[in-house]
C-alpha cells in the first residue's frame, strides 16, 4: 500500500517529481524512487513518518491502514488528488497560520494599525476550500468538482490555488515581520516562533 500511495502524491501533489517529493521529505530521492518501485518491502518507520509529517498524511493513511475518506474525518471530504494537494500546501502553511493566529489572538508586539489590518484579513484566509471558510473555495465548488479525481485542468486550477494561497500567506508574514511585528510568548509557553 506504501508504495502505490507515496506514487500518487508525487503525480498528484508534485506532477510526477520524485526528486521534489524527496526533498520535500527530507529523503534521498534514491530511497523515495525505491519506496514507489516497491524495490523497498519494508521501509522504515522514521522514514515513513517523515514522508507523511511533509505531505501532510497521516501515518495510518500512508500504511494503508484508513481510507481516505476516513483520514479526512471531514463533513465533505475531496476526492483523494484534492485532498493529497490541500493535505500538503496546508501541511506547509501551517506555521504562518500559526504565527498569524498567535498575533490575531493578541499574542504580539510592534504591530501598528497596517499590520493589525493584513492580520485581520489573513487569519482566516483560504482560497482552497477547507469547509466554509474559503469564498473562493465555494466558487471552485461551482467550477470543479471535488468529489471526484476530476481532470488535469481541474487539478491544474486546484494545486496553482493551493499554491497561491501559501505564498500569499508567507509574503504577509514576511511583510508583518519586516515591519517589526513579532510573536510574544502564549501562557501555553509558544516560544513566538518567528
Amino acid at each position: 500500500m506504501i508504495p502505490a500511495r507515496v506514487s500518487r502524491i508525487v503525480q498528484v501533489v508534485f506532477q510526477g517529481s520524485a526528486l521534489d517529493a524527496a526533498t520535500a521529505a527530507g529523503v534521498l530521492p534514491s530511497t523515495l524512487t525505491r519506496i514507489m518501485n516497491g524495490a523497498v518491502t519494508s521501509p522504515r518507520v522514521t522514514t515513513v513518518l517523515a514522508l507523511a509529517d511533509a505531505y501532510g498524511v497521516s501515518f495510518g493513511w500512508l500504511i494503508g491502514e484508513l481510507s481516505t475518506a476516513s483520514a479526512q474525518a471531514a463533513e465533505r471530504p475531496l476526492a483523494e488528488p484534492h485532498w493529497l494537494i490541500r493535505s500538503y500546501f496546508r501541511n506547509r502553511q501551517k506555521a504562518d497560520r500559526e504565527w498569524l493566529k498567535s498575533i490575531a489572538d493578541g499574542n504580539g508586539a510592534g504591530i501598528t494599525r497596517e499590520g493589525r489590518e493584513i492580520v485581520n484579513r489573513l487569519s482566516n484566509f483560504y482560497l482552497i476550500p477547507d469547509g466554509e471558510h474559503s469564498p473562493i473555495g465555494r466558487l471552485l465548488r461551482g467550477t470543479v468538482d471535488f468529489s471526484t479525481d476530476g481532470g488535469h485542468s481541474e487539478l491544474e486550477i486546484f494545486r496553482s490555488s493551493a499554491v497561491l494561497e501559501t505564498e500569499m500567506l508567507k509574503a504577509a508574514v514576511m511583510k508583518l515581520k519586516k515591519m517589526g511585528v513579532r510573536a510574544t510568548a502564549t501562557e501555553k509557553g509558544s516560544r513566538g516562533r518567528k
